[in-house]
C-alpha cells in the first residue's frame, strides 16, 4: 500500500525535524491505560506504539503490517510495523491522487526518495 508507505516516510521526516512527542501511557484508540510492567499471564497490555502518530497502542487495537525497507546498503529488508487503527483508517480514506501529489512534491524538494517503504 503506497499510501501507507508515503505517510510513514512523511511522519518519520517530520519527527526527525522536531522530535517525537512524549505521549501519555494510554491507548490512542480505546484510551485503556498502558502499563510498563507486565505481569505473568497479562497478554492484553503491551508497550507498542504507532509508528505514524507515535501514540501508545494496546494489544487489542494495534494493527501490524509487513513493510519492505531499502536500507543504506541498498538491501531490501522486511519488518513488521505497528500502527493504530486511527492512522490506518485515515490512510485508507486518503485520496490516492493527494498521496501521489505529495510524493512528487517531496521528491522535488529532497531528490529521489531513497528511504521509501513498501508493503508486502
Amino acid at each position: 500500500m503506497r499510501k501507507l508507505s508515503f505517510m510513514l516516510a512523511k511522519a518519520y521526516t517530520e519527527s526527525k525535524q522536531r522530535g517525537a512527542p512524549n505521549k501519555e501511557k494510554v491507548c490512542v484508540t480505546c484510551s485503556s491505560p498502558i502499563t510498563s510492567r507486565r505481569r505473568l499471564g497479562d497478554l492484553t497490555k503491551s508497550n507498542s506504539s504507532c509508528k505514524m502518530c507515535f501514540g501508545h497502542v494496546c494489544h487489542a487495537c494495534k494493527v501490524s503490517r509487513k513493510l519492505s525497507f531499502v536500507d543504506s546498503d541498498l538491501l531490501l529488508s522486511k519488518r513488521k510495523v505497528t500502527f493504530c487503527t486511527i492512522c490506518i483508517s485515515s490512510v485508507t480514506s486518503m485520496s490516492a491522487s493527494d498521496c501521489a501529489r505529495g510524493k512528487m512534491h517531496s521528491e522535488q524538494l529532497h531528490g529521489s526518495g531513497g528511504g521509501e517503504v513498501q508493503q508486502q
